[in-house]
């Protein structure tokens, strides 16, 4: 796994990239940090994923915030200073948890489906 990781991190900086690559990677992240194994090799990314948060690229912020959510006991929040931005967060999260429930995408029209034990994780 840890062989990916800079060819993650070039996809995730790079501007040249498509969104939907960025989002494969993301959940590529996703995925690795339910596991507590790989989980600390992937705080590598926690600045890149701050960067994805601040965008405000409705597709790709939820998905960054999941990460930063299942990273989160390893990363200290009071650095980020994300400032107004924590609210949008939290209701980024909350749109989506409740888009799980009722099995519709999120962002609407998106066709990301996301399910409510993985957003619990």
């Amino acid at each position: 796994i840890e062989r990916f990781l800079p060819d993650i991190m070039s996809i995730l900086t790079s501007v040249s990239q498509p969104t939907v690559m960025k989002i494969g990677c993301i959940r590529f992240i996703n995925l690795l940090s339910y596991n507590e194994n790989t989980r600390n090799s992937l705080l590598g990314f926690v600045d890149e994923l701050i960067v994805i948060m601040k965008s405000g690229d409705a597709e790709v912020v939820c998905l960054a915030a999941l990460a930063m959510a299942n990273l989160g006991a390893n990363i200290d929040y009071s650095e980020l200073k994300l400032g107004p931005k924590k609210l949008d967060l939290f209701q980024e999260i909350c749109h989506t948890f409740a888009s799980s429930l009722e099995k519709s995408d999120y962002p609407p029209g998106s066709g990301h489906y996301y399910t409510p034990w993985k957003l619990c994780i």
